[in-house]
């Protein structure tokens, strides 16, 4: 090939690459100018945004905007449902976080849905309440429980515990004063570790924040997308894998030894280690199991039965994993005579990829919601536990 052809066609190149970013710019500049239209799926129904989270006049912290097209009136990822319950009907009511809500599934392909058309199939009379509201804890489902749970009357109260609950809630939800004020200590798990690594991780998180809005604006500043790409390099990804060493977290019980090179990480945001669980006296642990016990007593002093279903993390299913504090969890059930289920022996029947979402593009490593067959087993493997516990009506 000649020098001239060469050159020919690296100038071809360069002429489209250029324009090839002069429209993705004027295709931004035109979606900030204008109103955003709601994605329409394929069928032609509306797609849904994500949940979003708004400061909540109620006790608990945040509630899914009730805007939302999956959220009903209520506040519930569910058609409307009466109240007062009608008489003869038996209702489950699913508290929990984003795994229950199941947002990255429809909601009929959510675990919550599937549960009640697999209990129709042994009674006709029941119905499943999705309670799930992304990034909820033990205390944000205490109080939904205690605001709204209970206005349904329910029979059952099914609590989806991620093992990621007890991180420190501050990271999760912004880094705004505002939302910090909004926080009580009885949110906190573990007050040290608060007040000793993340609340001066969050000053930090903020200074940054605020010398980036305040240096000096560049020329390259004045375009759309370079500004999305160093904000999306530059800011703090909250939702990338973080290392999978083992951290002992300050104010909590040291790390056992074990295997070095295995994930150990409860959340995208913190480096605080599964191992928290492990201890029954880690702060962690001990603010976990007295804050279900407030949720366990609200439920029974209304007349409902109570249980836990355990979701494990992604990285449990590997073989020889080390670190299973549902083993101890269950265990502390079974001495304080409450019904717990433990999913990860159901999951472990099909391969991780079947079950999790992990390689999500251009999000996160998921290690923590299911996929449409994940949320299909899980609800197969709550009708079971039902069942057995004799924790449903047997009549149809």
């Amino acid at each position: 090939m000649s020098v001239t052809k060469l050159l020919q066609r690296i100038l071809l190149s360069l002429v489209v690459t250029v324009l090839c970013l002069v429209i993705v710019e004027a295709g931004l500049r035109l979606s900030q100018s204008s109103p955003s239209a709601p994605r329409r799926a394929a069928a032609g129904s509306v797609d849904p945004p994500p949940p979003l989270h708004i400061v909540s006049d109620t006790p608990e912290l945040y509630v899914l905007n009730p805007e939302h097209p999956d959220v009903s009136s209520q506040g519930f990822r569910n058609a409307p449902v009466a109240v007062p319950k009608p008489d003869g009907l038996f209702r489950i009511l699913i508290l929990g976080d984003s795994v229950a809500y199941g947002g990255e599934v429809p909601r009929e392909m959510a675990f919550p849905f599937q549960l009640q058309q697999l209990l129709r199939k042994r009674m006709a009379n029941v119905e499943v309440v999705n309670a799930g509201v992304a990034g909820y804890s033990p205390y944000n489902e205490l109080h939904a429980y205690l605001v709204r749970g209970r206005t349904l009357a329910p029979d059952l109260v099914i609590v989806a515990m991620c093992l990621n609950d007890v991180v420190n809630p501050r990271l999760h939800w912004g880094y705004t004063k505002e939302k910090l004020s909004a926080i009580p200590e009885e949110a906190i798990p573990n007050q040290v570790y608060d007040r000793e690594v993340i609340l001066p991780r969050m000053q930090q998180l903020r200074e940054d924040r605020l010398a980036r809005a305040n240096r000096k604006k560049s020329f390259a500043d004045t375009f759309v997308l370079y500004r999305l790409l160093r904000d999306r390099i530059g800011w703090p990804n909250l939702h990338l894998a973080p290392p999978p060493a083992p951290t002992a977290p300050t104010g909590g019980t040291a790390a056992p030894t074990g295997p070095a090179n295995v994930p150990t990480y409860l959340s995208g945001e913190d480096s605080l280690s599964i191992q928290v669980l492990l201890d029954g006296d880690s702060p962690e642990r001990q603010w976990l199991e007295s804050t279900y016990e407030q949720i366990r007593s609200a439920v029974e002093s209304d007349g409902a039965a109570f249980a836990v279903v355990l979701v494990p993390l992604a990285y449990q299913m590997d073989e020889g994993y080390p670190y299973l504090p549902q083993d101890d969890l269950i265990k502390t059930c079974a001495d304080a005579h409450m019904q717990c289920l433990d999913l990860l022996p159901f999951l472990k029947r099909l391969p991780k990829r079947d079950i999790f979402l992990l390689d999500r593009p251009r999000v996160y490593y998921d290690v923590w919601h299911f996929t449409a067959t994940g949320h299909a087993v899980t609800a197969l493997a709550i009708e079971q536990f039902l069942v057995d516990k004799d924790l449903v009506p047997h009549t149809r």
